[in-house]
């Protein structure tokens, strides 16, 4: 009786420390990239953005409006959406820019008839 109580405690204290475990080992136990909480999140001028959403950039006095319409291949895929910044990749997968929240003029987006 005495050794099951005890396997049961073990048991008991390996689950509840498991995560305490690895989190001071510096591993990722339930650890969630900051770009995936964004994602998750997502609110403000990214809300309607997804990764693997096709876009189109233009530069307009300096800063960029971001065109999205929905059912289309654009020039740019967006690669990761932050906080505070998007990651876009061209067609080819040759040239990556991240591009600052502040840099941005407007996200316009092309609402198809239903």
């Amino acid at each position: 009786m005495t050794d099951r109580r005890t396997l049961e405690r073990f048991c008991l204290l390996m689950i509840v420390l498991s995560p305490v475990a690895g989190l001071l080992s510096g591993g990722s136990f339930w650890q969630v990239s900051h770009a995936q909480r964004a994602q998750q999140n997502a609110k403000g001028i990214f809300a309607n953005l997804k990764v693997g959403q096709t876009i189109a950039i233009k530069e307009e006095a300096g800063r960029y409006v971001i065109l999205v319409m929905p059912g289309t291949e654009q020039a740019q895929e967006i690669r990761e959406v932050g906080d505070d910044y998007l990651s876009v990749v061209d067609q080819l997968g040759a040239r990556e820019s991240r591009i600052p929240v502040y840099s941005i003029k407007a996200i316009n987006t092309v609402l198809l008839p239903r």
